[in-house]
């Protein structure tokens, strides 16, 4: 029975990626990693909130995505919010992170349902001889007590390693990497001349070996901004069509509404003129219900499709 009811109201979901989709966190990482080691003039999230707005460490339009997706989720118009990253949380930069995209975001920590880090992953793929941690979403479903993942929506600059998806939810983002020195930062750690030296002798070496790139520009990336606008395309139900008589100059009623006053039935048949709406170009047979009309495309389609249907007398 459950199973049934799963299947029937599979749950909407949109999962996330953290490094390289919503913001460059590598260097970010590193900064994290000499904060366990030493005490900072400034708090933590100070230092990481200047990392991630006055250095552009988070990505263009990941505060409004994470908003949106709030909203969508208190409009119930999806049912969870969750991250899925290959980072290691093993030091607890993981959650560190998560706090403090919430944070900027300016919404509740608890608007993740799930976060898995890469100790939640439960096999790895390889590729070229490195692993990689595999994003199956049906392991995602299960730990959502869900079985069905035809609403299940994924957003990743590495989509390659994400399985057990339809393609179409499997939503690929560029790559985001900045050129970001984070030795400027050093000056807020409490530390001597001498650890001082060996910190940037550190951090030019992990920039060297794991940050060689084609850098992006921020201005030009407007990756999550079309992200943005998909999901709601998907998940917000459009407006009934509006339908009114020849001559009226009045708003509009629903056509439920409106063939309710004129005394037409729901049923009413199409001419026997086999017709295809321009617009929607999906609506060609012969006898039609006329709530099956549409949604239409704009002014055109719309007039285009009642027009065909001149028993009605309506445009």
């Amino acid at each position: 029975m459950v199973k049934q009811l799963l299947t029937i109201n599979p749950l909407k979901v949109v999962c996330l990626d953290l490094d390289e989709t919503l913001g460059y966190f590598g260097p970010g990482s590193l900064l994290y990693s000499i904060m366990i080691l030493y005490e900072t003039y400034i708090s933590r999230n100070l230092i990481f909130r200047n990392y991630l707005e006055e250095f552009n460490g988070i990505r263009p339009g990941t505060i409004e995505l994470l908003k949106n997706l709030y909203d969508l989720k208190n409009k119930k118009f999806i049912d969870k919010i969750c991250i899925w990253t290959a980072a290691s949380n093993k030091s607890g930069w993981v959650d560190f992170l998560v706090r403090c995209l919430a944070e900027i975001s300016d919404i509740p920590l608890d608007a993740f349902d799930i976060v898995l880090k890469k100790e939640d992953s439960p096999k790895k793929m390889y590729v070229n001889g490195h692993s990689r941690v595999e994003k199956n979403m049906l392991f995602l479903a299960k730990k959502l007590n869900c079985s069905d993942t035809s609403n299940f929506i994924m957003i990743d600059d590495k989509s390659q390693y994400v399985t057990k998806i339809t393609d179409s939810n499997n939503i690929t983002v560029k790559e985001y990497k900045l050129n970001i020195d984070v030795r400027s930062f050093l000056s807020f750690y409490k530390c001597g001349l001498i650890d001082r030296l060996r910190l940037e002798n550190n951090i030019i070496e992990d920039m060297n070996s794991n940050y060689i790139y084609d850098p992006i520009d921020p201005i030009e990336d407007n990756e999550l901004f079309d992200v943005i606008e998909i999901l709601k395309e998907k998940f917000i139900p459009k407006k009934p069509v509006m339908i009114r008589e020849i001559g009226s100059k009045g708003p509009g009623l629903p056509a439920k509404e409106f063939f309710k006053n004129r005394g037409i039935s729901m049923k009413t048949k199409a001419s026997n003129k086999k017709w295809t709406c321009k617009g929607c170009k999906k609506i060609s047979k012969n006898k039609l219900k006329i709530e099956q009309i549409g949604p239409h495309h704009g002014k055109e389609c719309y007039k285009y499709c009642m027009l065909t249907i001149p028993s009605l007398g309506v445009f």
